[in-house]
């Protein structure tokens, strides 16, 4: 896995790493110094990852939105071509990292 292939989603307070496959490769919640929930770019094996792509695996494009953090990642396919959009928001969160719910949304 190398750097050009990974699009960064986050928030200031959280961070993802999502591969041009549209796997989340790494993750870590509530907060940056928390333990990673998903870490496949450290251990291929046994880091763990979410996939949302095409069946096939092919990897796709990625760019972010105008002016804003919105990672796009488009799979052109045989049946057509799907933009997969995200972003990374928290809601209720309080100072502290205590109470914060984090939410990786598909957008579109």
């Amino acid at each position: 896995m190398i750097l050009e292939e990974l699009g960064l989603i986050g928030n200031c307070q959280l961070s993802a790493l999502v591969h041009r496959t549209g796997e989340l490769v790494w993750c870590c919640l509530p907060r940056f110094d928390s333990e990673p929930i998903f870490a496949k770019l450290l251990d291929e094996k046994d880091g763990g990852s979410f996939l949302v792509g095409p069946a096939d695996g092919e990897p796709g494009q990625q760019s972010y939105l105008e002016n804003t953090n919105i990672l796009e990642t488009r799979f052109d396919t045989p049946t057509g071509s799907d933009p997969e959009k995200r972003k990374l928001s928290t809601s209720n969160s309080t100072h502290g990292g205590e109470n914060y719910r984090s939410k990786i949304k598909r957008i579109g």
